[in-house]
């Protein structure tokens, strides 16, 4: 009975109009776990179960195969050292409250759930969200949005279901921003060059944690759809970048740091909601079974049944044709074309930065470019996108210094720098403190 009355409550703040804008316009961070859990379908798929199901499953790795163990193992210490700069994860207990949570996830339902780096990814920003105080709603939160809101038709399973919607925005990108889909064909590159990890991953390692916050907030209520119009967003938003760069590593270079840099987040969530047109739910079924009756895609399936997938960071998602997947290239090293300045910025998945991250102006379209990203020669790599040229490309040294002097006036006279998350509305701090955590 209990179970059922959450379930029509959600249903009904769900249908609510006034509900759903409101959550657009962002949830107030100390309401979010409540929230969250309810929207999510988190409270009702908690009352489905016993009610020592989370105890049981977080103490037990009995039904986790070694192979995901070891995993979680390595993956808490290697996310938990990127988020190093998150309170959560300065002792112990956030560490231990991460595998958790992903230890439990992976076994609620072990046919269909499996670790991934996405998962483990999503796990640790819900964590942050809700605090250790509520370590188990954010279990239930982290379960349901995977398996009624982002990926239903996969069980929830990051991979499959992350693989399956990055198909429908190709079908999206195609039907809506056909030059940019024509651009990337003929570069010979696919669009899950750009945009892996946004949908495995919901943004977490791409967007500033204050904006990706602003967009799970909407997932919570609307769904995958929603990823598919900020993906979409992000797209037209930087269409001059990507039709002016014919080299796939200043393109993929000059989008990481302007997403990264990306803190107007209402002014992001207003362009996926009211510029990129209608998507009904009947288009998104059609296009979500054209890629499941795939060739490609029965491969996938087959490769992650028998669990026989390369490491995440190498497996990037397979193209739609057959003949591509059968003749697909190996992947860049580790790491390729990624300097310091890169990976320090990568690493900074902080909510409570009061004392401000230093995002490069000059990357958005603004202000003076910080040290971290002008250290591995980010600024040339921006300034030569929005010539709309290659970076490694050799110029006549007099058009050089003139397009050096222009990329100099334009940080010099650009807006200020966006205002940090101690002033954003809607961003996201701890919900326990640093000495709560001992």
């Amino acid at each position: 009975a209990a179970a059922a009355a959450h379930a029509a409550a959600a249903s009904s703040l769900l249908r609510d109009r006034d509900v759903k804008a409101l959550v657009r316009a962002g949830v107030p961070p100390q309401h979010r776990p409540a929230l969250w859990t309810l929207l999510s379908g988190g409270l009702e798929l908690s009352q489905q179960h016993a009610a020592d199901t989370y105890r049981r499953l977080s103490r037990s790795s009995a039904d986790v195969d070694e192979s995901s163990a070891m995993a979680i193992r390595e993956g808490v210490e290697g996310l938990c050292y990127n988020m190093r700069f998150n309170t959560l994860y300065q002792s112990s207990k956030g560490r231990d409250a991460l595998a958790r949570v992903t230890r439990a996830a992976v076994q609620l339902f072990p046919d269909e759930l499996h670790y991934s780096k996405g998962l483990h990814q999503m796990a640790a920003f819900v964590l942050v969200v809700f605090g250790l105080a509520h370590e188990e709603a954010a279990f239930w939160t982290l379960v349901a949005l995977l398996r009624k809101r982002l990926f239903p038709e996969a069980g929830g399973d990051v991979l499959l279901g992350a693989y399956v919607e990055q198909g429908v925005l190709e079908q999206l990108l195609a039907k809506k921003h056909s030059r940019v889909t024509a651009h990337i064909s003929s570069m010979g590159w696919t669009l899950s060059d750009l945009t892996k990890g946004w949908i495995d991953m919901l943004f977490t390692s791409h967007l500033p944690p204050e904006t990706a916050v602003r967009v799970w907030d909407a997932v919570m209520s609307e769904g995958v759809k929603v990823v598919h119009r900020v993906a979409l967003a992000l797209l037209k938003r930087h269409e001059a970048v990507l039709l002016g760069c014919h080299e796939l590593s200043v393109t993929k270079k000059v989008l990481e740091l302007r997403m990264k840099q990306l803190s107007d987040d209402a002014q992001l969530l207003a362009a996926a909601f009211t510029g990129v047109g209608s998507m009904p739910s009947a288009l998104l079924g059609a296009m979500r079974g054209s890629v499941r009756r795939s060739a490609a895609c029965a491969r996938f399936v087959e490769l992650h049944g028998a669990q026989r997938f390369p490491p995440v960071e190498k497996n990037a998602m397979l193209a739609l044709d057959p003949a591509v997947l059968a003749a697909a290239p190996p992947p860049p090293p580790a790491g390729a074309g990624r300097g310091r300045g890169y990976a320090r910025t990568t690493s900074r998945l902080s909510f409570a930065s009061t004392s401000g991250e230093s995002r490069a102006g000059s990357a958005v379209g603004g202000g003076q470019s910080s040290a971290a990203c002008s250290e591995d020669g980010s600024d040339a790599v921006v300034a030569a996108a929005d010539a709309g040229i290659d970076a490694d490309q050799p110029q006549h040294g007099q058009q050089q210094q003139q397009h050096h002097h222009h990329h100099k006036s334009r940080t010099a006279s650009g807006r200020p720098r966006a205002s940090t998350s101690a002033n954003v509305p809607g961003a996201v701090r701890p919900a326990v403190s640093v000495a709560a955590l001992g």
